[in-house]
């Protein structure tokens, strides 16, 4: 069974039919997380220059209070039963 936060990433990238995306260093410091996502995200791929980026919501508050300026949010999802929210975003 996939992670629920695993299932949401995955969902927001079909939902937006993006084929190449990148996540955030929270995201890629659990091998767990991550690779889960890779699996449940197939056929799209993790590409380091995509435009699109997948991370937790809480990322995105730390120090500035909102999403990197290169970065504006497409999506966002609160996962039920988990303390955490994850988003989408389309990085310039």
């Amino acid at each position: 069974m996939l992670p629920p936060p695993v299932l949401a990433l995955a969902w927001m990238l079909e939902k937006h039919d993006i084929d190449f995306y990148r996540y955030s260093d929270a995201i890629a410091k659990s091998p767990l997380r991550s690779q889960r996502l890779v699996e449940a995200a197939w056929p799209r791929r993790p590409r380091d220059d995509a435009p699109y980026r997948l991370s937790y919501l809480a990322e995105q508050y730390v120090g500035s209070h909102s999403s990197p300026p290169e970065c504006e949010e497409i999506d966002s999802l609160f996962v039920p039963d988990q303390t955490l929210g994850v988003s989408l975003a389309r990085c310039h």
